[in-house]
């Protein structure tokens, strides 16, 4: 018998992924959901539901961080992440661009 537990969301976002997450804290004006690969979800803004970002990859983070908007666009061709909503989503990362 196999006595393995598998925890989801238990290890966590890397400390790219923590990075942006904790810079997406000072996101106004719009809400912004974040499902992680692990299956977690961190809700960022105010108001209405409006947009929702799947990540299938944390390398995106690491991305966004190198190249900014481009790496973000780079990830999404890749396939490391993709948008669940509205186009929308594009006004959340000038965000990250002012740190």
């Amino acid at each position: 018998m196999n006595d393995t537990m598998i925890l989801r969301g238990v290890a966590g976002p890397g400390n790219d992924a923590r990075l942006i997450l904790d810079m997406l804290e000072h996101l106004r004006g719009g809400r912004l959901e974040v499902r992680l690969p692990d299956g977690a979800s961190r809700l960022f803004g105010e108001g209405e539901p409006g947009v929702s970002l799947q990540v299938h990859d944390e390398a995106m983070f690491t991305q966004v961080l190198a190249r900014g908007d481009i790496g973000l666009a780079e990830a999404y061709l890749d396939g490391a992440w993709m948008r669940r909503t509205s186009p929308a989503c594009w006004h959340c990362w000038p965000v990250i661009a002012t740190y």
